[in-house]
């Protein structure tokens, strides 16, 4: 309930009040020399026991009355009427009432131990049921290993088996990487080209084909679109472009690593300006394969790594002999 403040006469709000418990008279917070934080450490228990400077001065009068009768000295005394004129210091600028916050405690925590032991209770009496269940699952277990133990002999012909098996994979593995490669051979891959909204990949293509001089009809591209965003949030999605034939995806490759320097700028696209790269459409497989490859350039001194036609190449100098690898075997053996 809102009022009027007795020292200011503005107006309280509950939020910035206090209330004298006893001359009943409604304060500012800050009229009685609390500041804001004092006041919101305040416990809710406190405030209504709470008494303005005046109230308390009053209450200690008599007390000082009572010392000067019982031989107080002059000077005493009138050092006590003095301070009696002054606002007795709380003790505690937030009036805490440090008996009646342990009892507060004291019980809240032996309510909440007793509710702990109860519901601790309630839960072991799953807990035991399963505890009971699963020893008679081991005991279970324990006979059906014995059967077990019984038949590890056969073992070795299991892991021949599963070797077997793991070869036929990683065969199968390689024949999907190679069809997957192989319906990409009229595939590009355009990077770094800045992403913009209601962007046109067809015109967007047909300009890079005028800027390294080969013509790329519409009708020529089969379908072009960004690739779905990958762990490198930072740098644009890759444009994938599909051509109806492979003479021509050729010739923009061919043209594209002739003119080695090609920025965005070059395009006509808003700054930063930005190199750009176009290079085959690799599989997952063959772009990590490339990228383990110029990683080992670097620490075997190798002075070429590229790819053509999907396969990646090595070469330590320009005179030496061409390296193909086609798996991390052929990486393993590179010295």
């Amino acid at each position: 309930m809102s009022g009027i403040c007795f020292n200011c006469s503005q107006p309280t709000m509950v939020k910035n009040q206090l209330k004298c418990n006893g001359c009943q008279h409604i304060l500012h917070y800050s009229c009685v020399g609390l500041t804001e934080g004092e006041f919101n450490k305040m416990l809710p228990m406190n405030k209504p026991k709470w008494k303005c400077p005046t109230c308390k001065s009053k209450k200690e009068s008599p007390l000082s009355k009572q010392q000067h009768e019982h031989g107080a000295t002059p000077t005493n005394t009138t050092k006590r009427q003095t301070d009696s004129l002054i606002p007795d210091v709380p003790s505690s600028m937030v009036n805490l009432d440090t008996k009646a916050f342990i009892e507060f405690f004291e019980r809240r925590f032996c309510s909440l131990r007793e509710e702990w032991k109860k519901d601790i209770s309630e839960i072991l009496k799953p807990v035991q049921s399963d505890i009971k269940l699963i020893s008679e699952r081991l005991e279970n277990w324990e006979s059906r290993l014995d059967i077990l133990e019984a038949k590890v002999s056969g073992i070795n012909d299991l892991y021949s088996e599963n070797e077997a098996l793991k070869k036929d994979l990683n065969k199968m593995q390689k024949s999907f990487d190679t069809l997957d490669q192989n319906s990409r051979q009229c595939n590009l891959e355009i990077q770094n080209i800045p992403e913009t909204s209601g962007e046109d990949l067809v015109g967007l293509v047909c300009n890079i084909g005028s800027l390294i001089g080969v013509s790329v009809p519409v009708e020529s591209i089969r379908s072009v679109h960004r690739t779905a965003p990958g762990a490198q949030r930072d740098r644009p999605r890759n444009i994938v472009l599909q051509l109806t034939t492979r003479r021509l995806r050729d010739n923009l490759l061919a043209a594209a690593r002739t003119r080695r320097e090609l920025t965005t700028e070059q395009l006509s696209l808003p700054p930063p300006v930005r190199r750009f790269y176009i290079n085959e459409h690799l599989t997952l497989t063959n772009k990590i394969l490339f990228s383990k490859a110029r990683e080992l350039m670097k620490t075997k001194d190798y002075k070429h790594v590229w790819v053509r036609n999907a396969n990646v190449m090595m070469r330590k100098t320009d005179t030496s002999k061409i390296i193909k690898i086609r798996s991390e075997e052929d990486l393993a053996k590179v010295i």
